[in-house]
Order: structure tokens, then sequence, then C-alpha cells
């Protein structure tokens, strides 16, 4: 089955839409990036590299504590028809246990997200500094959070489809 072109360009304009709705959503991720960045090389005074990685180390850490956690409050929150017996029920040191370990793995998982996710900060990084500085300041960090955002949903979606089930996989059950 041949493709038209309209369809192909059809395609392209659904990619670039979802993608302009990621970004979105990564914009402002990347302002409250941006103002942790300015603060810890402010107050620790650390080079550049050494404070964007402890910026995203610290946003995805607590986006990731938000992720995971989230879930299980609002479970919580449910009604309970039953309750266990005495025998079956956790003690105190297994559920601050099982916590402890949860909050390690996070730890180790958002310091992996934070090395996968340095290339991207780095094209954003270079297109804002290539862009007009005339221009607006949240514009070009607007084009330089798309334009990486772009290249990593090309990179995610077209030359490794598994990472996203990875990931999930890596956040919720490794």
């Amino acid at each position: 089955m041949a493709f038209s072109l309209i369809d192909v360009l059809w395609a392209v304009f659904g990619f670039v839409k979802g993608i302009f709705l990621i970004s979105l959503v990564v914009f402002v991720l990347s302002l409250a990036g941006l103002k942790i960045f300015s603060y810890v090389q402010k107050r620790f005074s650390l080079s550049w590299f050494r404070a964007v990685l402890l910026s995203i180390f610290l946003e995805v850490f607590v986006l990731l504590l938000v992720v995971y956690f989230l879930p299980a409050y609002l479970g919580f929150q449910e009604q309970t028809y039953g309750e266990l017996l005495p025998e079956l029920q956790p003690t105190i040191f297994e559920i601050v246990g099982g916590y402890l370990f949860t909050l390690v793995r996070l730890l180790l998982v958002s310091l992996l997200f934070c090395f996968l996710l340095l290339p991207l900060v780095f094209v954003s990084s270079y297109v804002f500094e290539k862009l007009n500085p005339k221009w607006p300041h949240y514009l070009r960090v607007f084009i330089a959070v798309f334009a990486s955002t772009l290249i990593g949903g090309i990179v995610v979606l077209l030359l490794f489809p598994w990472t996203i089930s990875g990931l999930l996989y890596l956040i919720f059950f490794a």
C-alpha cells in the first residue's frame, strides 16, 4: 500500500502537534528548573555543569516522588472493606523499610534520568544561546525547549521506541 503525500504530511503535523503539547508541560517544568538552577549556582557556587546536574536531579526526584506516591496516597483515601488478621499485618519496621527502600531506588532512578536528560539540556542550551538576545527571554526558552523536545521525541519514538516502557518499568517495578 502506497502512502500519499497528504498522509505523510498529516502524520508529521500530528507529531509536531503532540510535541508542541508536551513542550508546554516541559516549558513550565524548565522554568521551575531555571529557578532551581539559579538558586543552586548562587548558593553553592558550583560550575554550570554541576549546577545543571543538581537542578535536574532535584526536579526529577521530586517529580518521581509525586508520580510514584500519588497513586498510593489516593489509594489510602479509599474505604477498606476488611481488616487483616493480626498475624498477616506488616510490622512498622517492614512498612518503614519498604518506604526507605523505595526512596533509595527512586534516588538511583532519578540519577539515571538525570544523565538521560543531560543531552537534551545541552541541545536546549545551545539553541537558547544561538537565538537572538533581543527576543523576549521566555520566547527563547520556549523555542529551546521545543527544539530539545522535538529531538527527544524523534529519538524516543523513531530510534528507541522501547524506552517508554523501559522507563516506566524503572519507575514502578525495578
